[in-house]
């Protein structure tokens, strides 16, 4: 009966490690409303996609919105690590952080908010994102053209890094951290992408050949928002104009943008193009369009897109920022009318409203929105080592991993999948690394070697019991 009742347990154990990022913590959606006395309203996600307001919403964010500005600015970001929201109030030029509930979605403000950016928004919009590790927020000012790096204490508390905020060419609008952690991208009032490398220690230097032309588009348009796939090797870039517009670029390895062939693509249906999110296995692009409809776009393996049947689908009024949650099955789009739609995702791309879709979530004309947990590559599987911390994510359909040593080093890439009954391999062999992951489902136990050549160095795990696991860096 022993016997039985732990091999019960491990097959529990097992079943909630390959689902954890899904299934283990409750899904909820947060509505920067941008309001003059900024809240943040937060509502839990039902299986149908349903919403229902958390008790306590709105949230006071003690800083002020003020209801312009740019429409692709991402004035909201899920920080996975540890668990937090950050929020922008572009009144009042600073940021507010949250703690997470992951249970009941309840937000507890972070000592010390709101932290002011000594940059500009207001009138532009201030962009947000966090990087991979948790150790840095990057907060894009719209009006003084600067972009403001933050640590992130253990408690969640930010503290501009030496030198910010660092200069921008030109009225940022929305912005983007590279998966692999190394590059920020930022898109520009003049339709340029500025691209720069960030330090181990968050300062930003620009990339060779940065700002890059955002692409041709008619009627003068330019790009607005950014989105990135989970190798780093495409950037997708949304434009305004008077049709569904997006630049494709392709990434080389110092961070430079190569328009990919065919780029820009041009659909018919919609227009002002404003933000972008990619499916979590990469498949599907969705753009939505200051006119209310949303595009639905099959990714090809190199980035070139083509419309899938049906698109653009009927969104909200004067669609804006998109979310999407980390099962890729809901896809969340604001309006600039205090409503938020939500939409189900075929297994084919099609998206349809979901019952109840558009739900109010206060009077606001340019929220954003936030899932949690959010997409996270689709990591759904991962190496921990019990003594150093080194950290293998694996997309365990794909081949996608991520590698972290949680002390800012990261490596992303996709490997070679092996599956021979409880066991999982992964392999990746390249002039510049040699990753070799092996799990064994049936004992609850795995390694991985990761080889850098340029750096010489070796990262070793050892996972005596992936069962335990938190697939998260440590708290700092």
């Amino acid at each position: 009966m022993k016997l039985i009742t732990r091999s019960l347990l491990i097959s529990l154990f097992v079943f909630i490690l390959f689902t954890s990022d899904t299934y283990a913590q409750s899904n909820f959606v947060y509505v920067n409303t941008n309001t003059p006395l900024n809240t943040v309203a937060a509502f839990s996600v039902a299986s149908n996609g349903a919403l229902s307001p958390i008790a306590g919403s709105p949230f006071i964010t003690g800083g002020t919105g003020n209801n312009v500005g740019l429409f692709a600015a991402n004035r909201s970001a899920v920080c996975m690590v540890a668990n937090r929201l950050y929020v922008a109030n572009d009144g009042s030029n600073n940021v507010t952080g949250f703690d997470i509930n992951p249970f009941t979605g309840f937000l507890t403000i972070i000592p010390g908010s709101p932290f002011a950016t000594g940059g500009i928004a207001s009138g532009y919009g201030m962009s947000l994102d966090c990087t991979p590790s948790g150790q840095f927020l990057i907060a894009a000012n719209g009006n003084s053209s600067s972009i403001t790096v933050f640590s992130i204490a253990a408690n969640g508390a930010l503290t501009p890094i030496a030198g910010a905020p660092f200069p921008a060419s030109n009225k940022p609008n929305g912005s983007k951290v590279s998966p692999n952690g190394k590059f920020l991208y930022v898109t520009e009032d003049t339709n340029l992408i500025e691209a720069f490398n960030i330090a181990a220690s968050g300062a930003l230097t620009p990339v060779p050949g940065s700002p890059f032309s955002g692409g041709s588009f008619p009627f003068g348009s330019g790009v607005t928002g950014i989105e990135i796939n989970c190798a780093s090797t495409l950037l997708f870039a949304p434009a305004s104009g008077f049709s569904t517009n997006v630049s494709v670029f392709n990434i080389s390895a110092n961070g430079a943008l190569t328009p990919i062939p065919g780029s820009p693509f041009i659909f018919a249906g919609g227009f002002n193009s404003l933000a972008a999110v990619l499916s979590p296995n990469g498949q599907f692009l969705f753009v939505s369009s200051q006119g209310g409809l949303i595009a639905a776009l099959n990714v090809a393996a190199n980035g070139s897109l083509s419309p899938i049947t049906g698109s653009p689908f009927p969104g909200v009024g004067s669609g804006q920022q998109l979310s999407i949650n980390q099962s890729g099955s809901l896809l969340y789009v604001n309006s600039a009318f205090g409503t938020l739609g939500v939409f189900s995702i075929a297994s084919i791309g099609a998206v349809t409203a979901v019952p109840g879709s558009p739900f109010v979530v206060g009077s606001s004309t340019l929220p954003s929105v936030s899932a949690f947990p959010p997409k996270d590559c689709a990591f759904d599987f991962c190496l921990q080592d019990d003594s150093n911390g080194n950290l293998l994510k694996i997309n365990s359909r794909t081949g996608d991993y991520q590698f972290t040593n949680c002390s800012g080093f990261i490596l992303t890439g996709t490997g070679t999948l092996i599956k021979q009954g409880s066991t999982l391999t992964l392999q990746h062999y390249a002039t510049d690394r040699r990753v070799f992951a092996k799990n064994d489902g049936s004992v609850n136990r795995g390694s991985a070697s990761i080889q850098v050549f340029s750096s010489g160095i070796t990262f070793t795990i050892f996972d005596r019991n992936t069962a335990n696991n938190t697939c998260s860096c440590p708290a700092q």
